[in-house]
């Protein structure tokens, strides 16, 4: 079901948006059974109606965004203007912890 449609048959719940979390597997991005609401009402519902199902409601809070490569946040390995790579165990300079290569 595709987005625009959850919130058609949700519309007297007061959501607004909805917007399925994917997930990375296999190098092709696949759909997760959760989903993100956005509701009209400021104070979020204990539970939504979805079907003839009753689902508990809770905040989503998201990661923030973390750097592998330098350990800062506020950004991603990708954009990393930082020329030396840290070990995010040790601090180490000039190699990940990820690459299991410690010198």
């Amino acid at each position: 079901m595709e987005s625009t449609e959850i919130v058609d048959c949700m519309a007297d719940q007061d959501v607004i948006e909805a917007r399925k979390i994917t997930k990375m597997l296999d190098g092709t991005r696949r759909s997760t059974a959760s989903i993100i609401f956005t509701f009209s009402a400021a104070k979020l519902p204990e539970r939504v109606h979805i079907g003839y199902e009753s689902v508990p409601v809770r905040p989503y809070i998201p990661y923030p965004l973390r750097c592998f490569k330098c350990q800062l946040y506020g950004h991603y390995v990708n954009t990393c203007r930082s020329s030396h790579a840290y070990c995010s165990r040790c601090v180490g300079k000039g190699y990940y912890i990820l690459s299991k290569e410690v010198p």
